[in-house]
């Protein structure tokens, strides 16, 4: 005997996808606590790959908070829609010239050779030192308001960095 189609299965196979969707999903709004479903084409992809309403809720216009969306790789993270922009508290020059001073004293004070760059920073600015082998001098890097994303290791990031 030879089965040519097998609907039996390929019913299961429907329900079972149906069953995966994540669509429509359910939202409550934590500041009205409105309940409402959305489609996929509701939605856009926003910072660190999380769906997010471009309007906010429908009833109060909230922005809403959803723990869901794609997977970022390094083939489809896109600037700067899937990042996150800091853009807290400015700091004065007095603050930034303090970060420098430390960045730079911790390469110094450093006894590993292999030790080429440190950060800090507060609200929305980062402060970066490099020293580059050779090189006779630090590279000082000051971002204000940056933006920030995470790509998660594949499997062979892990199987190279992760023991």
């Amino acid at each position: 005997m030879k089965i040519i189609k097998n609907n039996a299965n390929l019913q299961d196979m429907i329900e079972k996808e149906k069953e995966k969707s994540k669509f429509p999903m359910k939202l409550t709004c934590s500041e009205c606590g409105s309940e409402f479903e959305v489609e996929e084409s509701d939605l856009e992809v926003g910072e660190l790959g999380l769906y997010q309403l471009p309007n906010g809720c429908p009833c109060c216009g909230s922005e809403i908070e959803i723990d869901d969306g794609i997977d970022l790789t390094v083939d489809n993270v896109n600037f700067p829609q899937h990042y996150y922009r800091f853009n807290g508290r400015q700091l004065d020059d007095d603050e930034i010239n303090k970060y420098v001073k430390e960045c730079i004293e911790t390469l110094r004070n450093t006894d590993d050779k292999n030790f080429y760059h440190t950060f800090t920073g507060s609200g929305s600015t980062v402060v970066h030192v490099m020293r580059y082998e050779g090189d006779k001098d630090f590279v000082v890097d000051v971002c204000n308001e940056y933006y920030e994303t995470n790509i998660p290791f594949t499997k062979e990031d892990e199987e190279k960095w992760c023991e």
